[in-house]
């Protein structure tokens, strides 16, 4: 897991004042992957054509926003941070509303466009700038502990922790 140097992304438009950096180039990464999928699906409404790139949009999504949720929630466990729990209810709820985008997409709902980006602006938003953000600070303030906790599973010297539930 490298480290970043606050690095600035290339510009984004509709989602781009969201962006912070972690301190963590992994994560960084997936915030901008995510954030680019957000302003690739808000420029094909703008365009009349967010219909057609429904399905592969909402795969891609669901996808870049599963693999990250599971990167951020390994690092919670591994340094035990304090606010992971609240933190989760926040994934949990993003796993539902894809879940249920892709379900509607399935079954043919014609607003998914508009109900995607509605998720988008009403979940992704706020959370990069709230959750997200306070774990950045204390991503930043620990990261010392996660290179070392990761350098050291794998020599060897110590076990990951079991994952528990919230």
């Amino acid at each position: 897991m490298a480290l970043s140097a606050s690095t600035t992304p290339p510009t984004l438009g509709l989602f781009g004042a969201c962006f912070e950096s972690s301190g963590l180039q992994r994560i960084d990464d997936q915030h901008y992957r995510i954030l680019t999928l957000a302003d690739t699906l808000h420029v094909a409404m703008t365009g009349g054509n967010a219909q057609p790139i429904m399905g592969a949009f909402l795969d891609r999504l669901e996808a870049a926003l599963l693999r990250h949720l599971s990167t951020e929630e390994e690092i919670m466990d591994v340094l035990n941070y304090p606010a992971r729990a609240g933190h989760m209810r926040e994934h949990d709820h993003a796993r539902r509303v894809i879940e249920r985008l892709q379900r509607a997409f399935r079954e043919g709902s014609m607003p998914i466009a508009y109900d995607t980006m509605e998720f988008l602006r009403r979940w992704l938003r706020p959370h990069l700038r709230g959750p997200d953000r306070e774990h950045a600070v204390f991503l930043r303030a620990h990261r010392r502990d996660l290179v070392d906790r990761r350098e050291r599973w794998k020599s060897g010297t110590i076990l990951q922790p079991h994952r528990t539930q919230s």
